[in-house]
Formats: structure tokens, sequence, C-alpha cells
């Protein structure tokens, strides 16, 4: 989005493997997918193994160049790897940050993974679960936590196009294996093996987990009647004082009045002339 604005974007790889967006579904003669393609277009790219201090060096030099940084590691490899907020920001003070992961930054869930599009949605004996396979590598410890090795061995489901080739018949077999247990099952030995996966809970759930309220999503606040109502708060934070506007949305015409005498500084009788020519 930004490089089709005009700014000048270098996307930052590992070297070797790079996104895992790369290999995310059917690929193009160029060996791109179209979803890689889409949301990387005009980007310059470069690899760094962040692993190694050298690279860490040449990521700093390019922080102080730049004037925005987007990153989507864990908060926990953030950290280490020195790219999260507080780090980034003794590089150059007044950059602009952006972190993105798939629970939010507070709550039990912070470190977890998660992508805005799991791979299938399974039932369980007791609902619905999302897990997350994108690429060969976490493909392998999907099947080492499903305690199926063997279907990464087997030549239909080896790799990723060849999954996709054989879906139907992989999903029959996943679906037979999910179902002879219940979610909470399932979610532990997933994350044990660090796979991505998420129960799919209903609204009534959704709405009292406690991820939720430490991201502060539900905001209440006071109607004209002094009632509480419960609203969504929004998906993004800014940095520090989480809080958020709690004045409820005004009824038709409620603070007319007063914006016109704050802002414009009208006094009653140029309120009133208004009034009586209809423009209020």
């Amino acid at each position: 989005m930004l490089a089709d604005q005009g700014a000048g974007v270098i996307k930052v790889e590992t070297p070797g493997t790079g996104d895992e967006n790369r290999v995310w579904g059917t690929r193009a003669a160029d060996g791109i997918t179209s979803n890689f393609q889409s949301v990387n277009r005009g980007k310059r790219g470069i690899t760094l193994n962040l692993k190694s201090e050298a690279a860490r060096g040449v990521l700093r030099q390019l922080i102080a160049r730049s004037d925005i940084v987007i990153q989507s590691f864990l908060p926990e490899s953030a950290a280490r790897l020195g790219v999260d907020y507080a780090g980034v920001r003794t590089i150059k003070p007044d950059i602009i940050y952006c972190s993105i992961n798939g629970y939010g930054p507070q709550g039990e869930l912070h470190n977890k993974a998660g992508y805005h599009l799991m791979m299938q949605a399974f039932k369980c004996k007791d609902g619905y679960l999302l897990v997350g396979a994108t690429n060969d590598t976490p493909w392998r410890r999907f099947c080492d936590a499903l305690g199926r090795n063997d279907l990464d061995a087997d030549e239909r489901f080896h790799t990723n196009d060849k999954r996709l080739e054989h879906r139907a018949v992989l999903v029959s077999l996943l679906e037979a294996i999910f179902a002879t247990e219940n979610v909470a099952h399932w979610i532990s030995r997933f994350d044990a093996k660090g796979v991505a996966a998420s129960p799919i809970n209903t609204l009534d759930q959704v709405l009292v987990h406690p991820q939720v309220a430490a991201n502060h999503m539900i905001v209440p606040v006071k109607n004209a009647e002094g009632r509480e109502l419960p609203t969504l708060g929004v998906p993004f934070k800014l940095s520090g004082d989480y809080s958020t506007n709690t004045r409820a949305a005004p009824q038709l015409g409620a603070d007319t009045d007063e914006v016109l005498r704050k802002e414009l500084q009208m006094n009653e009788e140029e309120i009133a002339r208004l009034r009586e020519q209809g423009a209020l």
C-alpha cells in the first residue's frame, strides 16, 4: 500500500527461505504466488540473516535512514533481535513504528503465532479449529503434532504444490483425524510444536475472551441517558496509553450550539438567527 502511494519500501527477508507468503497458494511461472505478488509489488527486496550480528548492523543502518519500520515478528523474537519499538527507537527516536501480530500486543496469547487466514476449519468432537501450516516447514511440525509424520512422507503431500494438487484427499484424511479429539486437545498439541492454531469461537465466547479484554477490544461508553453500552474497540493500538475515547455517538445535532459557540465564537443571538433561517 505504501509503495503504491510512491514510498520507497525495502522488504527484508531471511536468506534461502524468505517470507512464508512466497509459497502460500499456487505459484506462477516465475515461482512467485499471486498472493505474494499482490501485497509486495513495488518494493525492493534484500536478505539479511538477523541471527548474525553483521546483518543486524546493516539493519540498524537502514533503520537510521528510514521514516517507517513495519515488522511482524512475535514480540519475544522482535525484542531478541533488537527490532522491538524500544530497540528501534534508540536508533531513530522519531521513527514511525508498526508491529503486527495475530493476537494483539497484550494478554497471555500475545506471543502466539497467528495468521489472517488459517489453513482450514476442522470439526473436532466439541467444536471447530483453525490451523495454519502455510509452507513446508510448518507442515512438518503440523504432522508431528498430529502424530502422523507418515502424511509428510507421503509423496502426495510432501510439498505445498502437491498438497494443493491432492487437497480433497488430504482434507478428508485430516477431518477424520480431528474428529477423534476435542478442540483443547489439538490446541495443546499444536502449541507444543509451535503450530499456529485457534478455536473458532462463538460470538458470546469472543466477547468475554481474556485476550479481547486485554487488548481493549470492548469499550464501554455512556449514552445520553447515562446508560453504559459496550462498543467495539479499534484493532490497532498506538504506543503508550491504551485509553480510548468513551464518549458515546452523539444524538442528532446534540452539540450544535456548543460547537458554534466554542469553535466559531458565535453568540446566542447569532445561533438563534441561523435557526430562524433554517440553517441548523
